[in-house]
This record gives structure tokens, C-alpha cells and sequence, in this order.
């Protein structure tokens, strides 16, 4: 799909290309969550992520996710009015705003959970150029897998026989990421 790239990785995986994005650019990630205050958690390097190449929940689509953007372009926060009364905060998916999930091992079932960087509908030129430069830098070394790339540990990983979950470790394995021949 155009605007995505799949992917698996460990944190070591990432480590080489993070560090030359964030040599080429000035980023900043947040947190993408629902909270209760405006205080997200914002990093100038992903690397400080402590749980980067960690999947809690053991799905991609429910695990910790960044917002990544140029530092001087801050989505802005809004607030959301609930039903109940309070109030939560969320941030604006503004043009320049590249989403990565970045996946990783889910220690409780061995499984290595896929993970995605993606660009944003109504993304604008420089959002489109983070996106690619993003992707084109952090997965640079990745081997092809169907429609994944897979970092050099995370193959190793395939070889040996770990599961690589593409939605989950609570789907059956014939979703997971296989070479060719390979059940």
C-alpha cells in the first residue's frame, strides 16, 4: 500500500537508522495517546524510548505509537469534551505528521509483533518527504519479505523459527510472515 511501510525490527534493528534520521533532521516523537492532561510524552530521540522494540499487548495496532514530525511543527493538542463530564486530550494529525508503530518481541509469547511508519491523509510535501525519508533511512539495510522488511536480527529470527506475528500473537499463525516454502 502506498504510505505505509510494514516492517519487523528489534530496537537493534532500528538503532543504526534512527541515528542517522535524527542526524539529517530535527525530530521530535510523541506519545500518540488519549489523556487526561496535556502533558504527552515528547523525545528528541526515539532511542530514548525505554520500551522501544517491545510489544505489550503482542498486537501492532494496539502497542505504543509515535507521532514523528519536524520539532518546529508540534501538532497541536486539542481537548475532547466526554459524555460523562471531563475532559480528555488528543493531538492533531497535522500535514507533517509521519505515524510509526514500531513493534518489536512480546517477551510473554517469544513473537516478534510487526510494526509500521506510515504518512498521514492530506499529508503536505514535507510530511510526504519525512515519510520517505523516514522510511527510506530507518529500514535501510532490511531484507524484502512479501510485503515486509525485516531487520537483520529480526531475520535471524525468521530463520530460526520465531514466530513473526503480522497482526498478533493472538492470530492464528497462518497470518504471520513466512518465506517462501515455509509454513
Amino acid at each position: 500500500m502506498r504510505g505505509q511501510h510494514l516492517f519487523f525490527a528489534t530496537r537493534e534493528d532500528l538503532r543504526s537508522g534512527l541515528e542517522m534520521i535524527e542526524s539529517q533532521w530535527e525530530l521530535e516523537y510523541q506519545l500518540h495517546e488519549m489523556r487526561d492532561d496535556r502533558n504527552f510524552v515528547v523525545l528528541r530521540s526515539l532511542l530514548d524510548a525505554p520500551g522501544l522494540g517491545v510489544s505489550k499487548t503482542g498486537q501492532c495496532m494496539s502497542d505504543e505509537g509515535y507521532l514523528v514530525y519536524p520539532r518546529e511543527s508540534r501538532p497541536r493538542v486539542r481537548s475532547i469534551p466526554q459524555r460523562r463530564g471531563g475532559v480528555k486530550y488528543d493531538v492533531e494529525l497535522s500535514p507533517e505528521v509521519v505515524q510509526l508503530l514500531p513493534g518489536g518481541v512480546h517477551a510473554p509469547s517469544g513473537a516478534l509483533v510487526s510494526g509500521r511508519v506510515a504518512r498521514v491523509v492530506g499529508a503536505s510535501n514535507r510530511g510526504i518527504a519525512l515519510y520517505q525519508a523516514f522510511a527510506r533511512t530507518v529500514l535501510r539495510g532490511f531484507h524484502k519479505v512479501h510485503r515486509y522488511w525485516v531487520g537483520p536480527e529480526a531475520y535471524r529470527e525468521l530463520k530460526a523459527g520465531t514466530r513473526l506475528a503480522t497482526i498478533g500473537v493472538k492470530s492464528p499463525s497462518e497470518y504471520d510472515l513466512a518465506e517462501q516454502g515455509r509454513p
